[in-house]
């Protein structure tokens, strides 16, 4: 498993064209230790479901 740093995942969701702020940290995971959270806040009058962003993060891993 990959491991990625907080920067590098702010960096890639800001790719995104709807997201206008982004805040990496991580939350307790009994089975890991921590778990990356994300709070994300879109651009003004922009909606995404939690699903479509996913799928753009998923859609990143493909492509290299």
């Amino acid at each position: 498993m990959k491991k990625f740093y907080p920067w590098e995942i702010e960096d890639y969701l800001f790719t995104h064209p709807k997201i206008a702020e982004v805040a990496i940290f991580g939350i307790p995971d009994e089975y890991y230790g921590e778990v990356v959270m994300a709070w994300i806040q879109l651009h003004e009058s922009e909606t995404a479901t939690d699903q479509k962003i996913r799928k753009f993060c998923k859609a990143q891993q493909t492509d290299k």
